[in-house]
């Protein structure tokens, strides 16, 4: 997952009006944003996903299938449809 570079910074941002953006001069992130996300993500995937699950995902070329590989566009999670093919 690749994060906004204004997003890539120690400092947390906030947003001032509805285009405006600003960091604040003493708070910082306990550690990089990008991969605090991408952990927090997938706790929250591992909470929600049960055996009758069904991912959708598209895959972008060469991926190798992981489901939180960088790129890769998650469509929709939910439970598994009975006129859905297997």
């Amino acid at each position: 997952m690749t994060l906004a570079e204004h997003l890539t910074r120690k400092e947390i941002l906030s947003r001032d009006r509805r285009y405006e953006v600003s960091g604040a001069a003493l708070d910082r992130w306990s550690e990089p944003l990008e991969s605090n996300i991408t952990s927090v993500l997938a706790e929250n995937l591992s909470d929600l996903i049960t055996p009758d699950t069904k991912i959708h995902s598209v895959q972008t070329p060469g991926s190798n299938g992981s489901l939180l590989e960088e790129n890769q566009d998650l469509r929709r999670i939910g439970p598994k449809s009975n006129t859905e093919p297997m």
